[in-house]
């Protein structure tokens, strides 16, 4: 039981302020994924006007916040989606959400030769 909640995958949303000469009061939200003690963040690409006013509990707040509300839930939805059992580590999971294949890393050091070789291309 124990086991199975310290590999749980958890994600957490939070703001960082981006401060522009235009809107020094902006922020940018980010995603934080924890799975196995480990953790890795990513940029949403969603932002705010005022950090302090329209940012609240790890999400948007107002109505004018709809569609990022919405895809915060839908980030979330995603993640916590995941079969856990499936992963090695937190890189894993932000490949699976990205898109990437998990299963196809390579197992070699000539596959990681070769798959680096095509990434350069």
């Amino acid at each position: 039981m124990k086991i199975a909640e310290k590999n749980k995958i958890n994600i957490s949303f939070y703001i960082r302020e981006a401060s522009t000469k235009e809107n020094p009061k902006r922020g940018v939200a980010y995603a934080s994924i924890s799975f196995k003690r480990k953790k890795r963040e990513f940029s949403t690409g969603m932002y705010c006007e005022d950090s302090k006013k329209d940012w609240v509990n790890g999400n948007f707040k107002g109505s004018k916040y709809k569609k990022e509300i919405s895809k915060i839930w839908e980030i979330e939805e995603e993640v916590l989606g995941y079969d856990h059992t499936m992963f090695r580590n937190v890189d894993e999971v932000k490949d699976q959400y990205d898109g990437l294949d998990a299963q196809k890393y390579p197992m070699t050091v000539l596959q990681a030769f070769d798959f680096a070789m095509e990434k350069k291309k």
